[in-house]
């Protein structure tokens, strides 16, 4: 299967960075785990970036598989970096999750059926 291509990757970061944003402030933590994987794809982070983003219709743009099963496993690592995942960011991961056809990721003390 060919590579994830630079748009995908970009809108995989661009999801992650707004669900930084869900509980209205970026936390050094969160900061600090988009760089480390914006390293991890080789894309340069901007301002616009680290945004707020419509996330349905950027999770839309990420079609290969194993780029969408790891952007779950991001945002779930991403909302557990500033050690209080809110309600917001859980609603989000759930949703694309959903939108994706793929199971949430395993999160400590978190049971996604209540979600």
């Amino acid at each position: 299967m060919a590579e994830p291509n630079r748009d995908e990757r970009k809108a995989f970061m661009r999801v992650l960075s707004s669900l930084a944003w869900a509980d209205g402030d970026v936390e050094d933590e969160e900061l600090q785990e988009l760089h480390l994987v914006a390293n991890e794809l080789s894309v340069a982070l901007s301002e616009r970036d680290l945004e707020p983003h419509d996330l349905d219709q950027l999770a839309r743009k990420i079609t290969h598989p194993e780029l969408r099963a790891k952007l779950l496993v991001e945002l779930g690592r991403l909302a557990a970096a500033d050690g209080d995942v809110s309600a917001e960011e859980l609603t989000q991961i759930k949703h694309l999750a959903g939108l994706f056809g793929l199971a949430p990721p395993a999160l400590d003390g978190v049971d996604w059926g209540a979600v």
